[in-house]
Protein backbone atom coordinates (compact mmCIF):
# COMPACT_ATOMS: atom_id res chain seq x y z
CA UNK A 1 0.00 0.00 0.00
CA UNK A 2 1.66 3.36 -0.89
CA UNK A 3 2.10 5.85 1.55
CA UNK A 4 2.13 9.84 2.02
CA UNK A 5 3.52 11.95 4.29
CA UNK A 6 3.33 11.00 7.88
CA UNK A 7 2.57 7.45 7.09
CA UNK A 8 -1.33 7.61 5.99
CA UNK A 9 -2.18 5.63 2.84
CA UNK A 10 -2.41 8.07 -0.60
CA UNK A 11 -5.95 7.48 -0.73
CA UNK A 12 -7.01 8.90 2.48
CA UNK A 13 -4.76 11.65 1.92
CA UNK A 14 -6.56 12.45 -1.46
CA UNK A 15 -9.92 12.24 0.87
CA UNK A 16 -8.65 14.52 3.21
CA UNK A 17 -7.83 17.10 1.01
CA UNK A 18 -10.93 17.24 -0.80
CA UNK A 19 -12.60 17.65 2.97
CA UNK A 20 -10.36 20.47 2.82
CA UNK A 21 -10.90 22.47 -0.03
CA UNK A 22 -15.05 23.33 1.20
CA UNK A 23 -17.83 23.00 -1.00
CA UNK A 24 -18.56 22.80 -4.70
CA UNK A 25 -20.18 25.19 -7.11
CA UNK A 26 -22.90 23.03 -7.36
CA UNK A 27 -23.61 22.42 -3.83
CA UNK A 28 -23.29 26.30 -2.75
CA UNK A 29 -26.42 26.86 -5.38
CA UNK A 30 -28.53 23.75 -4.15
CA UNK A 31 -28.34 25.40 -0.41
CA UNK A 32 -28.69 29.23 -1.68
CA UNK A 33 -32.03 27.87 -3.72
CA UNK A 34 -33.35 25.93 -0.79
CA UNK A 35 -32.52 29.10 1.29
CA UNK A 36 -34.71 30.86 -1.52
CA UNK A 37 -37.83 28.69 -1.28
CA UNK A 38 -37.94 28.93 2.55
CA UNK A 39 -37.62 32.43 2.97
CA UNK A 40 -40.60 32.63 0.41
CA UNK A 41 -42.84 30.81 2.10
CA UNK A 42 -41.68 32.62 5.30
CA UNK A 43 -43.02 35.83 3.70
CA UNK A 44 -46.16 34.32 2.43
CA UNK A 45 -46.59 32.99 5.72
CA UNK A 46 -45.67 36.48 7.67
CA UNK A 47 -47.85 38.25 4.63
CA UNK A 48 -50.96 36.28 5.25
CA UNK A 49 -50.61 36.56 9.12
CA UNK A 50 -50.48 40.27 8.96
CA UNK A 51 -53.82 40.70 6.75
CA UNK A 52 -55.53 37.87 9.22
CA UNK A 53 -54.66 40.57 12.54
CA UNK A 54 -55.45 43.58 10.17
CA UNK A 55 -58.82 41.77 9.50
CA UNK A 56 -59.17 40.92 13.26
CA UNK A 57 -58.66 43.80 14.70
CA UNK A 58 -61.39 45.94 11.64
CA UNK A 59 -63.88 43.20 12.40
CA UNK A 60 -63.40 43.91 16.66
CA UNK A 61 -63.58 47.82 16.04
CA UNK A 62 -66.72 47.12 14.31
CA UNK A 63 -68.63 45.19 16.91
CA UNK A 64 -67.08 47.71 19.34
CA UNK A 65 -68.90 50.50 17.49
CA UNK A 66 -72.03 48.70 17.17
CA UNK A 67 -72.21 47.47 20.72
CA UNK A 68 -71.32 51.12 22.34
CA UNK A 69 -74.27 52.82 20.09
CA UNK A 70 -76.74 50.45 21.44
CA UNK A 71 -75.29 50.31 25.32
CA UNK A 72 -75.75 54.67 25.02
CA UNK A 73 -79.18 54.51 23.67
CA UNK A 74 -80.16 51.36 26.15
CA UNK A 75 -78.92 53.59 29.32
CA UNK A 76 -80.44 56.35 28.03
CA UNK A 77 -83.85 54.49 27.47
CA UNK A 78 -83.46 52.89 31.10
CA UNK A 79 -83.97 56.42 32.66
CA UNK A 80 -86.14 58.18 30.46
CA UNK A 81 -89.85 58.55 29.17
CA UNK A 82 -90.36 58.29 25.35
CA UNK A 83 -91.89 60.74 23.65
CA UNK A 84 -92.00 60.17 20.09
CA UNK A 85 -91.39 57.40 17.30
CA UNK A 86 -90.92 57.45 13.67
CA UNK A 87 -90.44 54.10 11.76
CA UNK A 88 -86.77 53.94 10.53
CA UNK A 89 -86.68 57.43 10.96
CA UNK A 90 -85.90 58.74 14.79
CA UNK A 91 -86.63 58.01 18.65
CA UNK A 92 -87.40 60.69 20.99
CA UNK A 93 -87.25 60.65 24.56
CA UNK A 94 -87.70 62.67 27.35
CA UNK A 95 -84.68 62.68 29.97
CA UNK A 96 -84.64 63.35 33.64
CA UNK A 97 -83.51 66.44 33.61
CA UNK A 98 -86.18 67.79 31.31
CA UNK A 99 -84.03 67.77 28.31
CA UNK A 100 -84.90 65.99 25.30
CA UNK A 101 -82.57 63.72 22.80
CA UNK A 102 -83.38 62.29 19.69
CA UNK A 103 -81.65 59.33 17.69
CA UNK A 104 -81.99 59.35 14.23
CA UNK A 105 -79.86 58.59 11.42
CA UNK A 106 -78.01 61.16 9.56
CA UNK A 107 -76.14 59.76 6.45
CA UNK A 108 -74.14 57.07 7.38
CA UNK A 109 -74.13 57.88 11.23
CA UNK A 110 -76.56 57.29 14.13
CA UNK A 111 -76.73 60.55 16.00
CA UNK A 112 -77.33 62.12 19.63
CA UNK A 113 -79.43 65.43 19.45
CA UNK A 114 -80.32 67.49 22.18
CA UNK A 115 -82.21 69.82 23.75
CA UNK A 116 -82.29 71.77 26.49
CA UNK A 117 -85.70 71.98 28.66
CA UNK A 118 -87.77 74.23 26.38
CA UNK A 119 -85.93 74.08 23.61
CA UNK A 120 -86.87 73.00 20.00
CA UNK A 121 -85.70 69.31 19.37
CA UNK A 122 -86.63 70.13 15.86
CA UNK A 123 -84.08 73.43 15.46
CA UNK A 124 -81.37 72.17 18.09
CA UNK A 125 -78.00 72.28 16.40
CA UNK A 126 -76.09 70.15 19.75
CA UNK A 127 -76.26 66.94 17.31
CA UNK A 128 -73.25 64.17 17.69
CA UNK A 129 -72.72 61.12 15.78
CA UNK A 130 -72.21 57.95 17.67
CA UNK A 131 -70.26 56.02 15.43
CA UNK A 132 -67.02 56.54 15.08
CA UNK A 133 -66.09 57.67 11.21
CA UNK A 134 -63.97 54.52 11.10
CA UNK A 135 -67.28 52.89 10.54
CA UNK A 136 -70.76 53.83 8.30
CA UNK A 137 -74.15 52.78 9.06
CA UNK A 138 -76.67 51.29 6.46
CA UNK A 139 -79.77 49.47 6.37
CA UNK A 140 -81.26 51.62 9.71
CA UNK A 141 -84.65 50.28 10.54
CA UNK A 142 -86.64 51.48 13.37
CA UNK A 143 -89.70 49.11 14.31
CA UNK A 144 -92.23 51.71 16.56
CA UNK A 145 -95.08 49.17 16.25
CA UNK A 146 -94.78 48.77 20.07
CA UNK A 147 -94.15 52.07 21.21
CA UNK A 148 -96.08 54.33 23.39
CA UNK A 149 -96.18 57.20 25.24
CA UNK A 150 -98.85 56.39 27.16
CA UNK A 151 -98.65 52.92 28.70
CA UNK A 152 -96.60 50.57 30.43
CA UNK A 153 -94.00 48.82 28.98
CA UNK A 154 -93.33 50.01 25.78
CA UNK A 155 -90.05 49.47 23.41
CA UNK A 156 -89.07 49.78 19.63
CA UNK A 157 -86.93 47.36 17.72
CA UNK A 158 -83.47 48.96 16.54
CA UNK A 159 -81.49 47.55 13.60
CA UNK A 160 -78.42 48.71 11.60
CA UNK A 161 -75.61 47.61 9.82
CA UNK A 162 -72.16 48.83 10.27
CA UNK A 163 -69.39 48.49 8.19
CA UNK A 164 -65.69 49.97 8.32
CA UNK A 165 -64.38 52.15 5.68
CA UNK A 166 -61.02 51.22 5.73
CA UNK A 167 -60.55 48.66 3.45
CA UNK A 168 -62.51 48.87 -0.24
CA UNK A 169 -61.23 45.22 -0.81
CA UNK A 170 -62.89 43.27 1.97
CA UNK A 171 -64.88 45.32 4.21
CA UNK A 172 -65.59 43.91 7.10
CA UNK A 173 -69.51 44.02 8.42
CA UNK A 174 -72.08 43.31 11.64
CA UNK A 175 -75.50 43.19 11.47
CA UNK A 176 -77.16 44.37 14.95
CA UNK A 177 -80.39 44.15 16.47
CA UNK A 178 -81.68 45.65 20.03
CA UNK A 179 -84.89 46.11 21.41
CA UNK A 180 -85.16 49.53 23.77
CA UNK A 181 -87.50 49.25 26.47
CA UNK A 182 -88.42 51.95 28.65
CA UNK A 183 -89.35 50.62 31.91
CA UNK A 184 -90.10 53.98 33.63
CA UNK A 185 -92.59 55.40 32.67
Amino acid sequence: MPSGKGGYPTNAMARLEKQLTGFTFIELLVVMGLMAILALFISGSLSNLINISQQTSRQQLVKNEGDHIIEVINRMAQSSRPLDCLDNSYLTILNPDGGTTRFLIDGTNIASRSADFGENIETSTKQIPLNDSQVKVSNFKLDCSHFSRYTWGSWVTLKFTLTDTLSSHSPVSYSFESVINFPNH
